[in-house]
């Protein structure tokens, strides 16, 4: 989760995005910038480093923090280091540790009208680079903070029946929850 107070995060509907590559339209430059953090861009199979994302803001913009939110899995490479390009000056190489999935660089504050974020490095080699989000923010009081605490759902395919007809959660009748809490008291 993202979380600042008034944060002034780059809109996205005011950018145009595009890739050094993409494995195909579910994986899109765009995915990287949509706001959903299931989705993500991802480059061609093996891919030469670098590979990138570039944003290009409809006018220039005030950014110090670029907040990433790396895919790390067993097809995507772990991000080692990352160079930020902007429209102007030179670019930044800052290190990604390793595991990292969840990045907030902060910058000198500057105006640009472009962002390149671009892979330079990896921890460990895959199939694929990617990336679920990339936002561009103006946070000169520091208020952007990474929460890794929220509670995350466990995916489907990772439940196991056992057997029941109903959920085990499930107390219908009083005499059913009087029952799950003499169970519960002797946990």
């Amino acid at each position: 989760a993202l979380t600042a107070g008034a944060l002034d995060v780059v809109r996205h509907e005011a950018i145009a995005v595009s890739a050094s590559s993409v494995a195909g339209s579910k994986y899109a430059a765009e995915k990287a910038v949509d706001g959903n953090g299931e989705s993500r861009w991802a480059s061609l199979g093996n891919p030469e480093l670098p590979q990138w994302v570039e944003l290009r803001f409809a006018e220039p913009v005030m950014v110090d923090t670029v907040y990433l939110k790396l895919a790390d899995d067993a097809l995507y490479g772990a991000w080692a280091a990352v160079e930020l390009g902007f429209s102007e000056g030179a670019p930044e190489t800052h290190p990604v540790a390793a595991g990292a999935s969840l990045v907030v660089l902060r910058i000198p504050e500057r105006k640009t009208s472009l962002l390149r974020v671009a892979v330079t490095e990896l921890h460990a080699a895959r199939t694929y680079v990617g990336l679920f989000e990339v936002y561009a923010a103006h946070d000169p009081k520091r208020e952007l903070e990474i929460r890794t605490d929220a509670a995350r759902p466990v995916p489907q395919k990772d439940l196991v029946i056992r057997g029941r007809d109903v959920h085990p959660c499930v107390n219908r009748s009083p005499e059913e929850v009087a029952r799950a809490r003499e169970r519960a008291a002797t946990l």
